[in-house]
């Protein structure tokens, strides 16, 4: 062998063990980043994570983001108690309510604000009253930003955030206008009024908010109206003088365990079909029957109102009537009414019995005449209007003798 060819060997031996040793050098130490098995003094394998690792970096982006927004939360209650401050400098009580406003405003919604406590007060018990007084009244003017979102620079009026503005009369200041002050101090007494009864009263109403107030002319109008057009036997023989009809439509005594049979008749199926909608589990032949009973076929009718669970039976009528039978129950009551009324012991009939200080048998014949009693008046017509009837009635009769041309 030549000298060369030895010396050429020499230097790949040498390489080949060069690489054997950096291969055992370089899996000796850690791999970066990457955690490493150790062996702990009780001799149990634990596995550490190198302060550059993705993880690491990933949870110090998400504690960064965490105080900004911390800040920034911070920073907007601080805003927000400023403004707060400002516009609210002075809270009193006036009457029932805690009214929270500026002195300028203040006395304009003083006096709205008095004159509905000195209504209502006669009406409310004292947890009523407590409930009333855990809310507040907000009246403020508005800030620059909210002049640019509402032009006619409104007096804005709020209950727990519940906003409600009153329109601006032409250039001038803005004013309050008080039947839109008396809604929300309304809405205010009916909602924490309700919160102070039971779970049984409020699904009896519907879960509307039960009030001691009288319903407006125009709830009254509809709940008289809704009774007189119900679809259902039990309103027709109630309206006819029956008061367990009566009864049993308001459901005094708890819904009926036959809704279909004790409140509407065979021929208010059709109506009743109308109301209800369908589904699935009514099974695929249900929209035919449908049809077929808005169409006036009986069976058809029968058949598929058969197939309606109770619970999907709607009432012949709403809150309306029940209402006007509330309001007639506390009318005369007074305070002491609303206390009598929250004893749970009995059935709805009971208790509103109970707080009107009558029988039911008597509370419902108030009730009922109250609902068929006519409320109509006589309208008197204006001098302009009957001088402008005269003067119709006048040229129509003229009209009416001159000779007409036949034709030829």
């Amino acid at each position: 062998m030549s000298s060369g060819r030895r010396r050429r060997r020499g230097r790949c031996t040498w390489t080949r063990h060069a690489l054997v040793l950096g291969a055992a050098v370089m899996g000796a130490l850690p791999a970066r980043g990457v955690a490493q098995p150790q062996v702990a003094s009780g001799g149990t394998a634990s596995r550490q994570v190198r302060p550059d690792s993705s993880g690491n970096v990933h949870l110090r982006r998400l504690a960064v983001l965490e105080r900004q927004r911390l800040a920034v939360d911070s920073a907007r209650d601080a805003h927000w108690l400023d403004q707060a401050r400002r516009r609210f400098p002075d809270t009193v009580f006036v009457g029932l309510f805690r009214i929270a406003t500026d002195r300028k405003l203040f006395a304009d919604v003083m006096p709205v604000v008095d004159r509905y406590s000195r209504e209502v007060l006669p009406m409310l018990d004292s947890t009523a009253q407590d409930a009333v007084y855990r809310w507040t009244v907000h009246a403020w003017r508005p800030s620059a930003q909210e002049r640019r979102d509402f032009p006619f620079t409104p007096i804005f009026i709020s209950v727990n955030h519940k906003q409600l503005s009153g329109p601006m009369l032409g250039g001038a200041q803005p004013f309050l206008v008080e039947p839109y002050l008396r809604q929300q101090l309304s809405f205010l007494v009916s909602t924490s009024t309700s919160a102070t009864f039971d779970q049984a009263l409020r699904t009896w109403f519907f879960n509307s908010p039960i009030t001691p107030l009288a319903p407006g002319g125009d709830v009254e109008g509809s709940a008289r109206l809704e009774l007189a057009t119900a679809d259902s036997r039990t309103a027709r023989r109630c309206v006819a003088g029956n008061l367990t009809a009566c009864a049993t439509l308001l459901a005094l005594h708890g819904p009926p365990a036959d809704p279909l049979r004790s409140w509407y008749a065979p021929e208010d199926y059709p109506a009743l079909v109308a109301r209800v909608r369908l589904g699935p589990s009514d099974g695929d032949d249900a929209p035919a029957l449908q049809r077929a009973c808005l169409a006036r076929h009986g069976a058809a009718c029968t058949q598929l109102v058969d197939r309606l669970p109770a619970v999907r039976i709607p009432p012949p009528v709403l809150d309306g009537p029940r209402r006007v039978f509330l309001h007639e129950a506390l009318r005369d009551g007074g305070a002491a009414a609303l206390t009598r009324l929250r004893d749970p012991r009995g059935d709805i009939g009971a208790r509103l019995a109970r707080a009107s200080g009558v029988t039911e048998e008597a509370l419902l014949a108030r009730w009922r005449q109250r609902m068929i009693a006519p409320r109509g008046t006589n309208v008197r017509p204006a001098a302009s209007v009957a001088l402008a009837s005269i003067g119709w009635i006048a040229l129509l009769g003229l009209l009416s003798m001159r000779r007409v041309r036949q034709c030829a």
